[in-house]
């Protein structure tokens, strides 16, 4: 067998970093949720636990000018103006509007599937006319890279289309080292 790895380590999107004061934050592919079914019986198998994805109370958002604003809920409204929110909102329509098109057990059937997969989420939000507004556009690559871990011109739209509602429900316990 060989295993072939493109960066530096093993592990791909998946390892903890140390921060200076020596705290650990995962990061990368660690979250697991609805529609992992065969993940979450992986980990019970191999006795590898899980706990829940914390998701309620105040978050956090750095904007453009610097100023960090606290937020409850999905959608950030403090800090990012309403034509900024106008143009997510109209962003997550036309993702919407792909995913109905799209077979959730074969994506490579879709009508379009050719055309939209010749496009990374990246260059498919900076069209413009996705995803009008610099700000609109930033926030959408940050949630969908989020939901991805993974920069978002690696991933393809038809892929995004099928985000399932509340994405990322648990995440793995244990450190994910570099090596």
């Amino acid at each position: 067998m060989a295993v072939l790895e493109a960066r530096d380590r093993v592990g791909g999107r998946v390892w903890t970093e140390h921060l200076d004061d020596g705290t650990e934050v995962d990061l990368g592919g660690t979250w697991i949720g609805a529609g992992h079914d065969r993940l979450y019986a992986l980990a019970e198998e191999l006795g590898v636990g899980t706990y829940p994805t914390y998701d309620e109370g105040e978050s956090l958002i750095l904007t453009e000018d610097g100023k960090i604003h606290r937020f409850e809920g999905t959608i950030p409204f403090a800090g990012i103006g309403l034509f900024s929110l106008a143009g997510m909102g109209l962003g997550f329509t036309e993702m919407e509007e792909m995913a109905k098109q799209v077979p959730i057990e074969a994506p490579w059937e879709a009508a379009r599937a050719n055309e939209w997969d010749a496009h990374s989420v990246a260059s498919w939000v900076e069209a413009g006319l996705n995803v009008p507004g610099a700000t609109a556009r930033s926030m959408v690559q940050l949630l969908w890279g989020g939901f991805f871990t993974s920069d978002t011109s690696e991933v393809s739209p038809p892929a995004c289309a099928l985000l399932p509602p509340r994405q990322c429900q648990h995440r793995i316990l244990g450190k994910h080292r570099r090596w």
